[in-house]
């Protein structure tokens, strides 16, 4: 037979090694504990980098609700100003304080053969349920007034097309 490998443990009581071995756990949950502090703390300044490009800006996001950002039934932008969060849900997601919203673009309606164009107006509101927001494309306040400003001459030209053809 061979020689018996000694280690650090020999010689100790079965009481001793339960206390190192408590020891040890104890050092493990402080470790799991500072290593989860680390991680939560890498999040919140993720999170809040995230926040910081569009905090306060114009963004320009794909489709109507965060529900459909991914939808092809779908197939136009929303337009607002981010003015502040209210809460977080997950992940990239939020409830935030948006001003002078506006939705444009084309729905299809299941009973239409075509695509419908719409201008919905999405206003001012709090608790706005968002997607992800790192999705989201910041732009300049030029930029959601020529938006804005176009949806609604195209929406005006269609309704002017319908009034003439309508007799009016």
């Amino acid at each position: 037979m061979g020689k018996k490998v000694k280690n650090e443990f020999d010689g100790l009581t079965v009481d001793e090694l339960k206390t190192r071995r408590d020891e040890c756990q104890r050092s493990i949950d402080d470790l799991t504990a500072r290593r989860q502090k680390l991680d939560n703390k890498i999040h919140i300044d993720i999170l809040n980098g995230n926040l910081k490009r569009i905090m306060g800006k114009w963004v320009k996001v794909k489709n109507f609700a965060w529900i459909d950002e991914s939808n092809e039934e779908v197939d136009g932008y929303r337009v607002f100003k981010v003015v502040g969060v209210e809460d977080w849900i997950q992940d990239n997601r939020f409830k935030i304080i948006i001003e002078n919203g506006v939705f444009f673009g084309k729905f299809k309606e299941w009973s239409l053969p075509n695509k419908m164009q719409e201008l919905i107006i999405i206003g001012n509101q709090k608790n706005y349920e968002t997607g992800d927001i790192t999705k989201w494309q910041v732009i300049s306040q030029r930029q959601a007034r020529t938006f804005i400003r176009n949806a609604t001459d195209k929406i005006s030209k269609t309704l002017g097309w319908m009034q003439f053809e309508m007799g009016d």
